[in-house]
């Protein structure tokens, strides 16, 4: 522990502790790890709690509209969860890189959103694949950069007989994904 703000022990470093602060204005806020398992091939998979958006307006301009997201249902959202898995492999393979650099990745990412006074659930599903550039910031701090083409898919669920009818189960077509991650390499 007496290492953990030591720049040159970085090499050793198989773990990076990331966030999203972009997902964040959708009300997701997310935690992943990142493992190496190769000097090229590394595992990124983390878990997130899903809070009512808080920026509507931005939300609307910057992603899916509310309407296409969640069909007929009006009510706000009142938490949920996601996960999110990904497969990385690095242009370049090296030891010492400590994960940085370009990559590509297939991703898979679900959202599941509850809604206040409802028993419904939607469940967003994404199938992406990302390109990014992982890179070393100060200290143990990383930021990774992506961007992505994929697929999304929206499943409503009723967890209620008396539930009413609120959409469909459809495609949402493409996505494409763009942010930073925060990295702190462990």
């Amino acid at each position: 522990m007496d290492n953990i703000f030591d720049e040159t022990v970085l090499s050793e470093s198989r773990l990076i502790l990331k966030t999203n602060p972009i997902t964040m204005q959708n009300g997701d806020f997310p935690i992943y790890a990142e493992a190496r398992l190769t000097s090229r091939v590394s595992i990124e998979a983390g878990v997130g709690l899903i809070f009512g958006y808080f920026l509507d307006e931005l939300s609307n301009r910057l992603s899916d509209s509310r309407d296409r997201l969640f069909g007929n249902i009006e009510e706000a959202v009142q938490g949920g969860w996601s996960w999110r898995i990904q497969a990385r492999i690095m242009r370049h393979g090296d030891e010492n890189a400590n994960m940085e650099g370009l990559y590509g990745a297939p991703t898979f990412r679900q959202r599941v959103y509850n809604f206040e006074g409802r028993s419904e659930k939607v469940i967003i599903r994404d199938f992406v694949l990302i390109s990014g550039y992982q890179t070393h910031l100060v200290g143990r701090l990383s930021a990774d950069f992506y961007i992505g083409l994929g697929y999304r898919y929206r499943k409503f669920k009723n967890v209620s007989a008396t539930s009413s009818f609120i959409g469909d189960d459809r495609s949402l077509g493409l996505v494409f994904p763009i942010g930073v991650k925060l990295g702190w390499y462990l």
